[in-house]
């Protein structure tokens, strides 16, 4: 009974990949277009790796132009962070604030990766009272300048000694 479900239901998964992949695209292409022409082979890597772990059907469900809205509010303060320190945004936004409007106040972090960062950034919300209504986590491999500015994005397995593992963090509550 499971091949038969695996089956019929395997050319729906792959169209809805599809999909994602075509509206991931898409808001690659958007946040390019913001960027200086140094940034734009990065930041669209960048934006495959922030949407990667995030299910077809919540990109589908989410209008484009949010998608990218949200990913270039994270590219702008992945921009720089000082070593060992976490960079955190709290923030309420709208079209005439950031360009993009959330219904939920949004919690940027950018840090260092380490175990349970999202386990205690999780904890810590629901023990404050807050629900987490979106959480995307991407983890970045990146190289910065000695003053935190963000030089490029590394290939995850990249041998450079000066590869950092960073994770990022985008919380809707």
């Amino acid at each position: 009974m499971s091949q038969t479900i695996t089956r019929k239901t395997a050319p729906m998964l792959q169209r809805s990949e599809d999909a994602k992949k075509a509206v991931v695209s898409k808001i690659a292409s958007t946040v390019r277009r913001g960027v200086k022409p140094s940034q734009k082979k990065s930041v669209g890597a960048f934006v495959d790796a922030f949407y990667a772990n995030v299910g077809p059907e919540d990109v589908l469900r989410v209008p484009p132009d949010f998608l990218a809205g949200c990913v270039s509010s994270v590219w702008g303060q992945l921009q720089k962070r000082a070593s060992g320190k976490a960079s955190v945004r709290v923030f309420n936004t709208s079209q005439a604030r950031g360009g993009w409007d959330c219904p939920h106040s949004v919690i940027q972090i950018v840090n260092e990766d380490m175990p349970f960062l999202v386990d205690s950034v999780t904890e810590e919300l629901n023990r404050q009272g807050h629900t987490v209504h979106s959480l995307i986590h991407p983890v970045i491999t990146v190289r910065r300048d000695k003053n935190g500015r963000l030089l490029r994005l590394l290939a995850e397995n990249s041998d450079d000694p000066d590869a950092l593992a960073e994770s990022v963090m985008h919380v809707e509550i």
